[in-house]
């Protein structure tokens, strides 16, 4: 039995023993926000290393922002996942909510501690939520995946 949601940019099947995420998220977005991490890290290091050459103050403190913002930010970067397929007996939990920006996002939290992120719908539409996601919360109890709507 295949069961298929309508998500923002893509769609999202619960086969029979895995679900399936297809929202055109590729090895090469994981790339790109890894990079995205790591290149502030590098320019608050070489800020701090002009500090050392002149002892001004002003390269000192934003080298230091940089730094300390980048690196929590990396190590997020690095605990998530794009998989497209994920086993029903690798997920821990799913976690619904909406952030900043109203999306509803849902985040498959997997048993080897990474984090698959999916947006529902984007810009609190309200389609997803509306239409699909009392089916979309059955479907996951009936698999025993915890769920938590925030």
């Amino acid at each position: 039995m295949k069961t298929q949601f309508i998500i923002h940019k893509g769609e999202l099947s619960f086969e029979d023993n895995c679900i399936e995420i297809n929202d055109k998220k590729s090895k090469r977005t994981k790339s790109f926000t890894i990079l995205s991490s790591i290149f502030p890290v590098l320019y608050g290091i070489l800020i701090i290393i002009k500090y050392f050459k002149t002892n001004d103050p002003f390269d000192l403190w934003p080298g230091l922002i940089l730094v300390t913002l980048g690196i929590p930010g990396l190590i997020i970067q690095t605990k998530m996942t794009f998989i497209n397929k994920i086993n029903f007996l690798e997920i821990d939990r799913v976690i619904i909510k909406s952030n900043f920006s109203n999306s509803l996002i849902a985040d498959f939290m997997i048993s080897n501690g990474k984090k698959r992120r999916v947006i529902l719908d984007f810009a609190d539409l309200g389609r997803f939520e509306k239409f699909s996601l009392d089916d979309f919360v059955k479907n996951l109890s009936d698999k025993n995946i915890k769920t938590e709507i925030k």
